[in-house]
């Protein structure tokens, strides 16, 4: 009877320091993230700003997790939805737009649900926009070009990254606000509306400095406006769009999200590693030297933008009866 009840005592120390050890391991185990490549899908084409954006945080980024980090383009809708698809657990990311809050709204069967698919991680930078115009219809300015559209109503096509894209949104409210009809041209990303617009293929575009800088030194288009409500410092000899169109402001921003679901210590971890990226002084300067600005954010915050641009947006493509 004595071996029987030695034999028992033994056998609970023996679970009990099993459980302690268990218990010990779990934060280890949380710890061990990332132990593998992350992969960051971007919905767009390579080659556009976005693209570029992406790719100076992920390398960044990588460097801080100890993990390289890779980006992989894929088009809208499906870029989302693979990483819906994805396991949550922190090794697949989304880097895109506030296109996220307003795709849903624009085709007849929501591809998805961006408050109930999505993990919001952190916003992460913002962009004003630069209307061009190829050079050869004559027009040299906003008020030439509001003109020639109200006399020629659908004349001009403006190209635009894809449906549901911000510079898409940045259209439809510069055409309600100056009273104007341009043909809106999908495109699959920024840098293939970039070339329809160099190609005369489209004669207008809205994209972020950084993308359209360069055609404009040299002549191969003209900058009409900005979408800022100031003077955009890399771009200073483009007025506001708001000097001929009161009241007009837009800006693009984007963000890192992970799928349903994705733990909140590996978000944490994640928005953590982005904080420590953007503190980087050389980072930052490079980041604005793009024609962006840094504004990430707690996540709380960034799940207020959301709320507050898809309402926001839902109300104005309603309105306006923007679709695909």
């Amino acid at each position: 009877m004595k071996q029987i009840t030695k034999f028992v005592t033994c056998a609970v120390h023996a679970g009990l320091a099993l459980v302690l050890a268990l218990g010990a391991a779990t934060p280890a185990a949380a710890q061990a993230y990332p132990s593998r490549p992350i992969t960051i899908i971007l919905p767009s084409g390579a080659g556009g700003g976005q693209d570029v954006l992406a790719r100076q945080l992920a390398e960044s980024l990588g460097a801080v997790l100890g993990q390289s980090v890779v980006v992989r383009n894929l088009a809208s809708i499906i870029g989302q939805q693979t990483v819906m698809a994805a396991p949550a657990d922190g090794y697949t990311l989304l880097f895109d737009a506030s296109t996220m809050t307003t795709l849903p709204y624009l085709v007849k069967t929501p591809p998805f649900d961006t408050e109930k698919d999505f993990t919001p991680i952190t916003q992460y930078a913002k962009t004003p926009y630069v209307l061009t115009m190829h050079p050869d219809r004559g027009v040299r300015n906003l008020r030439d070009m509001i003109a020639y559209l109200k006399a020629n109503p659908g004349k001009l096509a403006w190209g635009v990254a894809g449906v549901g894209t911000p510079d898409r949104m940045a259209a439809a409210q510069f055409a309600e606000m100056a009273g104007v009809k341009p043909l809106i041209v999908p495109y699959k990303g920024g840098a293939p509306a970039l070339l329809g617009v160099m190609a005369n293929d489209v004669q207008l575009v809205s994209l972020p400095a950084s993308s359209v800088k360069q055609p404009i030194a040299v002549g191969k288009l003209i900058g009409l406006g900005t979408t800022s409500k100031t003077v955009t410092p890399d771009m200073p000899a483009i007025a506001p769009i708001a000097t001929v169109v009161p009241g007009f402001e837009f800006y693009s921003w984007y963000g890192v999200w992970g799928p349903k679901g994705l733990p909140p210590a590996i978000a944490a971890q994640i928005r953590n590693a982005i904080v420590k990226v953007t503190a980087n002084k050389e980072f930052a300067n490079k980041v604005a030297a793009s024609g962006y600005e840094l504004i990430v954010s707690e996540t709380s915050d960034f799940t207020n933008v959301i709320q507050s641009e898809l309402a926001k947006y839902g109300a104005l493509i309603k309105t306006l009866d923007i679709n695909q």
